[in-house]
């Protein structure tokens, strides 16, 4: 039988009458320890951009409802440095953990979220209040985080400290994702923008996106771990945005996590992300045991930082959750042995094919090098070299000319209107050659003559 372990003390003594009585803070917070995993990895410590993980479990008063956050600060969007408490930080670091603050100040309008008369608890441990629903939760929630991150951006300057103009600068840009699920009304809500994520963890299921990543390529799971595309929505101090809402039934047993990018960017494929929790589980002894692993599994594979938030419900304990996932991780483990060892195959035959290539082309330079002895060997001949001129338009026209009338002088007295000597005596030269013998006897104007394609030889007839 499924266990939704309220967190009451049970009565003791007294009238048999008498109900249970909620738990201290004490107990309250062992409670919250046994059903909660949580991770927080700062690369860079105290300067984290991914505020803490926001998680409430039970949220007290309501026994049966349970809130898990995250919220990854932009640090490109949001590089812009500010003044705060702490020293300067980036905007990113500010709107993270602005936006945290908003959502924790709404989280009592979830005690409201209950079937209608039913107040669940002792009368007089919780006041009364109204039930509304969970669009109207949304839309406060959104309410409140704009204003207080309008609020925070006039209180630090954000936006006035940096002379980059871009589009892609913001102030105060962070993601968020953020889910509550109550036991009562059988139902899990999910608000988010950007990319960090919602998952739902189950026995049977195993992981499953809940939220939809904020994506301008618009591209899946693995498409995100191949080519990582730039956001389309984000919260933020400028422009509008746009919260996300999803409610989805639900019944236990379940776990529900909100992760940052930090914890499921950098694995080869989303199932890889499964297996790394589902192995963490695995090893562990106890739920601080498995945060452990977890945490440490998470850091060596992640170049950023890294939250994560989780809640869970349907099991007495931790050893009976993990009984349960035992099957799931089996066969999780199977393929991802079976894809690391293809990526390990293909990894080697690169490495091979790299080397191999590399040897070739060495071996290509050293049979150069041998035969080139003899190959260039007539390579150092002397040699002569002789410039040809480019052929203008006036030396073709003079060419023509001293081809037709046998001389450049003839040309000359021609155009003067004389009688060149040749013409007196008979039509021939001193040499008694023909006109002809003497164009072909004057190499300048043969060679006027072999160089203009155009000339008409039918003059010379």
């Amino acid at each position: 039988m499924l266990d939704i372990s309220l967190p009451f003390r049970k009565n003791t003594g007294g009238s048999p009458g008498q109900k249970d009585q909620p738990l201290e803070s004490g107990d309250m917070e062992r409670a919250q320890a046994e059903k909660t995993i949580v991770v927080d990895i700062e690369k860079r410590p105290g300067y984290g951009e991914d505020a803490k993980p926001l998680i409430n479990w039970p949220l007290w008063p309501s026994q049966t409802t349970a809130l898990v956050a995250v919220f990854d600060g932009m640090g490109g969007a949001g590089a812009e440095q500010v003044d705060t408490a702490e020293g300067p930080r980036s905007g990113a670091y500010v709107a993270s953990r602005t936006a945290r603050a908003a959502l924790r100040d709404c989280t009592h309008l979830l005690q409201a979220l209950r079937p209608a008369g039913d107040f669940g608890e002792p009368e007089h441990y919780i006041e009364r209040v109204s039930t509304i629903s969970t669009s109207q939760i949304s839309t406060h929630i959104a309410a409140t985080i704009r204003q207080q991150l309008d609020a925070e951006a006039v209180r630090t300057g954000a936006g006035t400290h940096s002379r980059v103009k871009s589009r892609l600068i913001k102030r105060l840009p962070t993601t968020m994702a953020a889910a509550w699920f109550n036991l009562r009304l059988g139902e899990i809500t999910t608000l988010w923008a950007g990319d960090s994520r919602v998952y739902l963890l189950t026995p049977r299921d195993g992981l499953q996106q809940v939220t939809t990543d904020d994506l301008k390529t618009g591209g899946d799971a693995l498409e995100n771990l191949v080519e990582d595309s730039p956001m389309s929505n984000c919260l933020s101090a400028d422009a509008d945005f746009i919260i996300h809402q999803r409610t989805l039934p639900i019944q236990p047993p379940f776990v529900v996590f909100a992760a940052s990018d930090g914890c499921f960017g950098y694995v080869s494929t989303p199932l890889h992300f499964e297996h790394l929790l589902l192995s963490a589980m695995n090893q562990a002894q106890s739920m601080d045991d498995w945060r452990t692993k977890l945490s440490e599994q998470i850091d060596a594979v992640a170049e950023d930082d890294s939250t994560l938030a989780g809640a869970i419900a349907g099991w007495s304990g931790f050893s009976a959750m993990k009984a349960d996932f035992v099957d799931r991780q089996q066969r999780c483990a199977v393929q991802v042995r079976h894809y690391d060892q293809q990526a390990h195959d293909v990894a080697r035959l690169q490495r091979e094919l790299g080397e191999a290539k590399k040897a070739l082309a060495d071996g290509r330079q050293k049979l150069w090098d041998e035969y080139r002895k003899t190959y260039e060997a007539l390579q150092g001949a002397e040699t002569a070299d002789v410039r040809a001129e480019i052929y203008r338009l006036h030396d073709r026209d003079q060419g023509s000319a001293v081809a037709h009338h046998g001389s450049p002088q003839a040309v000359g007295a021609e155009s003067a209107g004389t009688t060149p000597a040749s013409a007196t005596s008979g039509g021939t030269t001193p040499t008694g050659t023909t006109p002809t013998d003497a164009t072909s006897a004057d190499p300048q104007a043969g060679q006027a003559l072999s160089l203009n394609p155009h000339h008409d030889h039918s003059e010379r007839s």
